[in-house]
Formats: structure tokens, sequence, C-alpha cells
């Protein structure tokens, strides 16, 4: 595979960052995140689409979204004579975040899937999926000082929950739709990367056609996974576990209140039960 075609994709709080962490750190691939672009601008130069890469095309397809200003103006310089000074402040607005903004406003989220098949019909293409009640509990503990949780008895955050909970749906409905089109696709469960990690490295890089030997394989699960990972070795012993053990499986059954979980049954449960049969056809 081309090492500088490889795009990870995923709602957030579903476990891109360890991925990328593996994968990077141990494989020499280049990683080009979960469409937060900054780095997926530097790959641009792999598109031969025949016409100008105009400000408004980026903009609509989400690549603009979040970028740093050098590599806006590197490939604006590169490929038209459009000024982006202009649209610094909507490029780097941060307070964006893709799991809570209303997709009314952010609507290019739901084409990542299709950019990435229409700019890289090639490229190697990974999306994790996390469950929806979990991605849900994971966002509110970790946003909590910002927006508040979205897990207590308010109007305000009940309408978060219930946004959430449906932009989760939303935008692995519009994905969905991309991703059969394309072969050079692998879906990865969140929770099977917790429950047996290696193997799941394993078939990740299965999927990248690199050849790895089960010592390699263990030698990344116990570098990321094991509590004596370099990176965060310090945290890693105060907490007594490893950073990337954190995010439980099931913890929706413990932090949701009886009203969240009727909510979900009556509005959710049918639209995510229909994403897994898709995503299970997909697998066999």
């Amino acid at each position: 595979m081309n090492s500088n075609e490889l795009f990870i994709i995923s709602i957030q709080r579903s476990g891109s960052n360890w991925l990328h962490r593996c994968l990077s750190e141990h494989s020499m691939i280049r990683i080009n995140g979960e469409l937060n672009v900054s780095m997926m601008l530097q790959t641009l130069d792999l598109v031969r689409a025949g016409d100008e890469i105009s400000e408004l095309k980026l903009k609509s397809t989400g690549i603009y979204k979040q970028a740093a200003q050098e590599y806006i103006r590197l490939l604006m310089r590169a490929n038209t004579n459009a000024s982006v000074d202009d649209e610094f402040t909507y490029l780097t607005d941060k307070s964006a975040y893709p799991g809570i903004t209303s997709l009314i406003k952010k609507p290019e989220q739901k084409q990542y899937a299709q950019t990435l098949n229409e700019y890289f019909p090639v490229a190697k293409k990974i999306l994790i999926l996390r469950n929806a009640r979990d991605v849900v509990v994971s966002f509110s503990e970790w946003k909590k000082q910002n927006i508040g949780s979205l897990l207590i008895a308010t109007p305000r955050s009940l309408k978060f929950f219930i946004r959430h909970l449906n932009n989760w749906c939303t935008l692995h409905e519009s994905w969905l739709k991309n991703i059969e089109k394309n072969n050079n696709w692998h879906i990865i469960n969140y929770e099977d990367m917790k429950n047996n990690f290696s193997d799941t490295l394993k078939k990740t890089y299965e999927f990248l056609e690199l050849e790895v030997n089960e010592k390699f394989i263990s030698d990344v699960t116990e570098k990321w996974y094991g509590i004596n990972n370099p990176v965060y070795q310090k945290e890693n012993k105060e907490r007594g576990y490893s950073f990337f053990r954190k995010g439980d499986i099931g913890e929706w059954q413990e932090k949701y209140a009886w009203w969240h979980k009727v909510i979900y049954n009556l509005l959710f449960k049918s639209r995510v039960e229909k994403i897994y049969l898709r995503i299970g056809r997909l697998n066999n």
C-alpha cells in the first residue's frame, strides 16, 4: 500500500487516537487523521482531479475544517489564486466539535466518506465504530467542564443528549452509504479493540496488506495497551491502568437514568440496529 494514503474516521470518543498511535508509531504508516485536516491537507498533492481545488470545494467537502493556516496557504498557492485570509476565523473554529455541533450547521461532516472515496479512491480507509450510548457517556465526561454533563436532568442536557445520539446515527448512516460503494474500507468495533486488542490489530494490518509476526503484534500491544506505555507512563502509574483502557464497555448501563434508556429505545434503537445490520453484511 502507499503509506501516504491511509485515513481513519470516527465520531469523537470512539478510539481513533488509540489506533492512530499504534499504527503510526510501529508501522511507519503516515496517518492522516479522522479528517482533522491539517494532516490531510499535506496529502492533497496526491489528488489528480484534473481541475483546480477551489476554496468552495474544499469547504463543502469538509477538508477545510479546523485546518492549520500554513497548510491552507500552501495548498491555495499551489492550486488557485484565491485568498483564504478572510476564512481563517471559520477554518480555525475550535468550538466546532463534530459530536455535539448540530449537523444543520456543519453538514459537511456527513460527506467525509464520500470525500475520501472521491479524492482517494484507492486509499485504505478505516471506520471505527463505538456503541452510541457509550459514546454519549464518554463525550459527556470529556466535555462536562465546557458544556456541562449530557446526563443530568435539565432541558439543555436532554437536548444535547438527543442531538448527540441523532448525530451518531446520521453520520454513520451517511458514511455507510459511501463505504458500501468502495472496497477499500475496514470497519473496526471499539468493543473488539477493548476485548481482543491483539487480534483486532492483526486484522487491521492484514487489511493494510502489511506483513507482521506475532512478536511484532505483542510488542505493539504491550507498548500502547500496557501500563508501561512510554507516552503515558507517569499517568498510568498514578491511575493504576493504561490510558487506553479507560473507556469502558457498557458504561451507559450505570450512567443512564431510566428516561435516557426510554428515549434511546423509542427514538434510536431501531436506527442503530439497522446500522449494525448493514455493517454485518459488509463484513460477511
